[in-house]
């Protein structure tokens, strides 16, 4: 087992046992030693076996005994009990914004409520209003809780996404008849996140009847339907996967029809009535062929979201969009300073082995506390430690910088003199995200306006199916950036993928630029980057419009400049 499977396990321990009213210190200890284990650099099963895991601060004797059988036998007799003993649903619950084991716990035992279906009608009967530390606020941020879950339930972030359609293409590559099988759809559009699968699969002649009699007998594959045009449906993997058959001759148009949007087909369908085509009927095989006839460019599968891409490709005026080997480095990382995993020397060496010129390292502030953040003098010796680290003349250099909380005024948390020593400043909200729009502009704004601000962090603080962001009005914003020069985050988490990409289509229009940012606390969060890309890439992003894609000596010119204005 891995160390986040490890650690999943381990919490999920600590929250029964809150459900169950046991010793909230055995609780707070199993979750503190989950927060551990999710941020571990060594495997943990290696500790174990090297006798080294109690070595770890909260690892008593008892909990590395529990670790010793989880690892062994891949279960945890003790959490077994546990959820004997309790509803199921409770944890469903747990998903709900602004629910907490407390709470949850305080809903079962007095109004006996144990799913988000029951919480839903006791919200609507307004029975949480008596509740201790309840109210009509609070039953209304509920109610709102269970609608979001209610959405986002049939989803899936990208990254889970694209491995279930991966796995399903393998799967369906290898019955018989089969000669090609692509993802399409929003999967293949890079969309942030997707409700289904949508596949292509392209089936010898005459073969369509046993390739379904075929796909019937996979247990994989559930409730086999009609689909539309032909196609099929079924279940897979608790999401809904669409397959469109193509016929011989016509894989390429098949492609087309499948990956773009309803907005995308219907103006390609358009285009080819003008030079009297029916798309639909075109016996193509290759994609560019297939929008060549139709007088267009062939338009990357990224954009082709039906926002002015047709024109563009008649026009001949398509971006050549950003690719993963334009990026020359990147900002915002955490260490072992504040949340991360990684010293200034393990971040060095990454990236080096990435190929990076530099890493712009940014801890919390100090506002930050849950997350370890650095007091004033904490940072300033960390942009020394910095100086001297690149004395040493390694080939990817470390900047110093902080990701700095914007405080309720929008300023940021500290004094000019610290803000000053450093590379550059990450302003990002991290607190009070439930503000009213008028609120949240007005404090972004005031951020933006700060001499020492550089980029402006994950600007919605948004978490894909978990949290809405807070609304901000963005004509306001993006000429805020564009006026005070100002870079614009793409946060390339794929639970954040913040600014969303629509936005980055307007901030390209106003020359504001955009800076892809790992939000790395370890070295596998590095990996996100060509993900971030992808979004770039649907906002139209070329290399000329992100920051990160300077060399070290265009980008060092570019903050020294940015810098200057602070004395204006």
């Amino acid at each position: 087992m891995d160390n986040r499977e490890i650690a999943s396990v381990i919490e999920r321990l600590g929250t029964a046992s809150e459900l169950l009213g046991e010793n909230p210190f055995k609780a707070r200890a199993y979750h503190g030693a989950a927060r551990t284990l999710y941020g571990l650099a060594e495997p943990a099963e290696k500790l174990l076996a090297e006798g080294r895991l109690a070595e770890l601060p909260g690892f008593g004797k008892a909990l590395v005994e529990k670790i010793a059988v989880l690892v062994a036998t891949g279960r945890l007799p003790q959490l077994e009990e546990r959820l004997a003993k309790l509803p199921p649903g409770l944890f469903e619950m747990l998903e709900i914004e602004g629910l907490g084991a407390k709470r949850v716990k305080l809903l079962w035992e007095t109004l006996g409520v144990t799913n988000p279906g029951e919480l839903e009608y006791a919200c609507l009967e307004n029975r949480l209003l008596e509740l201790p530390g309840f109210g009509p606020k609070t039953q209304a941020n509920v109610l709102a809780g269970i609608g979001r879950l209610n959405r986002y339930r049939a989803r899936r972030l990208y990254p889970e996404a694209r491995a279930l359609a991966d796995g399903l293409r393998e799967k369906i590559a290898a019955l018989p008849g089969v000669g090609r099988c692509a993802v399409a759809g929003s999967v293949r559009r890079l969309a942030e996140t997707a409700g289904d699968l949508d596949l292509v699969v392209q089936i010898a002649a005459g073969g369509e009847g046993a390739f379904a009699e075929a796909l019937r007998g996979c247990d994989w594959a559930g409730g086999l339907r009609a689909g539309d045009g032909g196609g099929l449906r079924f279940d897979y993997l608790g999401t809904e996967a669409d397959l469109r058959l193509a016929g011989a001759g016509r894989w390429g148009t098949a492609l087309v029809l499948a990956t773009g949007s309803a907005a995308h087909v219907e103006g390609l369908r358009g285009t080819a009535r003008e030079r009297g085509l029916d798309l639909d009927a075109l016996e193509i095989e290759d994609e560019e062929e297939v929008y060549r006839a139709l007088g267009l460019d062939e338009i990357p599968p990224e954009l082709r979201e039906g926002l002015g891409e047709i024109g563009a490709a008649r026009r001949g005026d398509l971006p050549k969009l950003l690719e993963t080997a334009d990026i020359r480095g990147v900002f915002h990382v955490h260490t072992t300073a504040s949340d991360g995993t990684q010293s200034l020397e393990d971040l060095a060496k990454l990236g080096e082995e990435l190929g990076y010129a530099y890493i712009g390292v940014s801890d919390h502030s100090r506002s930050a506390f849950y997350a370890g953040g650095l007091s004033a003098e904490a940072l300033a010796a960390q942009v020394e430690d910095i100086v001297r680290f690149n004395e040493r003349g390694r080939t990817c250099r470390l900047l110093a910088g902080v990701e700095s909380d914007v405080l309720a005024d929008g300023s940021l948390d500290y004094p000019a003199e610290i803000l000053g020593r450093l590379d550059f400043v990450i302003a990002s909200v991290h607190s009070g995200l439930r503000m009213p729009r008028e609120k949240a502009t007005a404090r972004v704004l005031a951020a933006i306006e700060n001499p020492y601000t550089t980029m402006l962090g994950h600007a919605t603080g948004r978490l894909l199916l978990a949290r809405e962001g807070y609304e901000l009005d963005w004509n306001r914003v993006l000429a805020a950036l564009a006026e005070r020069g100002v870079a614009l985050e793409l946060n390339t988490s794929p639970h954040r993928f913040d600014a969303d990409w629509r936005i980055l289509l307007r901030a390209r229009e106003q020359g504001v630029p955009v800076a892809l940012n790992p939000d790395a606390h370890r070295a596998g969060m590095f990996d996100t980057v060509a993900l971030g890309v992808g979004i770039a890439r649907k906002g139209w992003l070329t290399k000329s419009d992100v920051l990160n894609t300077l060399e070290l000596p265009e980008l060092l010119a570019w903050l020294t400049a940015r810098n200057g204005e602070r004395n204006r």
